[in-house]
């Protein structure tokens, strides 16, 4: 169900942070996902939409959203991700 799959990705992107030794809120979650996008948001991080998958309405609550990855540049991400 769509909620186990929030818990497991919210999980997921909790570890990674914890992995890489630096706060979620550093972190940006790329997702092509409405439900990755509700984990990356409850995780604390920033989550940038992806629109492979789904239209920009669905992904409207992630923080950005992209129709490329090729939008996304270091300097980009870092900006979104500076606290």
């Amino acid at each position: 169900d769509r909620g186990a799959e929030r818990q497991d990705r919210l999980h997921v992107f909790l570890l990674a942070a914890e992995r890489l030794g630096i706060p979620a809120a550093q972190c940006a979650v790329i997702e092509d996902a409405p439900s990755g996008i509700d984990a990356a948001l409850a995780a604390g991080c920033v989550a940038v939409g992806l629109t492979s998958h789904h239209p920009r309405e669905k992904l409207a609550h992630a923080h950005v959203i992209v129709d490329s990855l090729t939008e996304l540049t270091a300097r980009r991400l870092s900006g979104m991700t500076s606290s």
